[in-house]
């Protein structure tokens, strides 16, 4: 861990709304549910930027693999969490303590694919499973500088900001400060 670490993010909440169709609005896509296997081959491609690792943990708490697939290759990828806690960045976890909601995380378009709506459709796509499980919303988090994610977050049905989170690490110690809206939908950032 660095001596000093300084991260502002913005909390979002999305409503599940089950999907009116399974197709993409760009032909040759479809989309479906990943198994970790399936994602660990997709690592293959440095540029989807996944960590085998990182899959396996993931896997491991059960948190659930959706993508977008062109020629049968993952384009486009997305996970959730049920577990209630889920690690952000190196030595943090991010907690949202509702039974009902879903952590949205790792969401992520091949560059050669990008300007399709893919993370649009990988989202609302994914809503049906996640409301068969009994969630009704889902909490992200996206980094304030982090401009592109934040403009694909913007187009999605039923999402908006619900506050922010200042995180910051220094001198071996941890502070944060929680926007009313982070502190009324219980997220918060921890060290682990």
């Amino acid at each position: 861990m660095r001596w000093m670490d300084l991260r502002l993010v913005w909390i979002f909440r999305r409503t599940l709304v089950a999907p009116t169709s399974d197709s993409c609005a760009e032909p040759g896509y479809s989309f479906r549910q990943l198994t970790a296997a399936e994602m660990l081959d997709a690592a293959a491609d440095p540029v989807l930027d996944l960590s085998r690792e990182r899959i396996k943990e993931a896997a491991a708490s059960g948190d659930l693999f959706f993508g977008a697939l062109h020629q049968d290759r993952v384009v486009s990828y997305r996970w959730y969490s049920l577990s209630g806690a889920t690690p952000c960045w190196e030595g943090m976890q991010i907690r949202y303590a509702s039974p009902k909601r879903a952590y949205g995380y790792r969401a992520f378009t091949h560059p050669a694919h990008r300007g399709k709506q893919l993370h649009a459709y990988t989202a609302t796509q994914s809503d049906l499973a996640l409301i068969a499980r009994g969630c009704t919303h889902t909490i992200a988090y996206i980094d304030a500088t982090n401009f592109a994610s934040l403009s694909a977050y913007s187009r999605l049905r039923g999402g908006h900001r619900i506050g922010g989170i200042l995180s910051l690490c220094a001198f071996g110690r941890h502070w944060v400060f929680r926007s009313s809206g982070a502190i009324r939908h219980a997220v918060t950032i921890v060290s682990v």
